[in-house]
């Protein structure tokens, strides 16, 4: 695993780094462009959701499974081509509140 060190992210149009970035395992994370300089994860091997897949960036890994919202099918596609793999769920009531999975979930 890499490690970085700590260092803030600014952050553009978005609340929470984890909106836009997800930690799948393995060396992966998940990204949505635009909110934060990418460069910050240049050791990583990236997946980057395509454009209007932006909120299933926020995610959830356990053990190379990954959970996300579902009806992001380009998104599944790229996460399942690197070996993990996806369990969607229905979080559109969430979403109308601008919650997602990492704002449902304590990790410990």
């Amino acid at each position: 695993m890499v490690e970085i060190p700590h260092t803030s992210v600014p952050l553009h149009n978005i609340l929470h780094l984890k909106s836009a970035c997800t930690y799948l395992g393995d060396n992966h994370v998940i990204l949505s462009k635009g909110y934060f300089n990418t460069d910050i994860l240049r050791d990583f091997k990236k997946i980057v959701v395509p454009n209007g897949e932006e909120y299933a960036a926020d995610c959830l890994a356990i053990n190379r499974t990954v959970l996300m919202a579902k009806d992001y099918p380009k998104t599944r596609k790229l996460i399942e081509k690197e070996g993990f793999s996806v369990k969607e769920l229905n979080v559109s009531e969430f979403r109308k509140g601008d919650g997602a999975l990492t704002c449902l979930s304590i990790i410990w």
